[in-house]
């Protein structure tokens, strides 16, 4: 547990923020209006501590939402949110440590394979990304 935080428990929902980049358009013609994440939106760089997540219970706590969550990120309106939960990470073999009051860091870093798995089988938008 990072900086005395207490163990968060597996209902606990995550937020992570999407890029418009990290997306795949919706087909043309088709009912679903909502592009699909890439399969590397849970994945960090090399050098970083783990998969930046934000802890969603907390925002809400203070009356903040999505667009709060990507505007600390310095995101945009085009950006979204994606959802799962600390059950769903843990599920995977991976950890989930608190780091700060609203965030928390997945650990160690996700392979490409589990990546995959959150991003486009477990995750759900919360705030799908503005598409033209």
């Amino acid at each position: 547990m990072a900086d005395g935080y207490g163990e968060l428990p597996d209902e606990t929902r995550l937020w992570r923020r999407v890029p418009r980049n990290r997306c795949i358009p919706p087909e043309e013609g088709s009912e679903e209006t909502d592009p699909q994440p890439q399969g590397n939106a849970f994945k960090a760089k090399s050098d970083d501590n783990g998969v930046s997540v934000g802890v969603a219970a907390a925002f809400e706590a203070r009356g903040d939402g999505p667009d709060d969550f990507i505007a600390e990120g310095h995101g945009d309106a085009t950006w979204g949110v994606l959802e799962i939960t600390v059950g769903q990470v843990r599920g995977l073999g991976f950890e989930v440590e608190q780091d700060g009051e609203d965030h928390a860091l997945i650990t160690p870093l996700l392979n490409a394979s589990s990546s995959r798995k959150l991003s486009k089988d477990l995750a759900i938008w919360i705030k799908p990304p503005r598409w033209p």
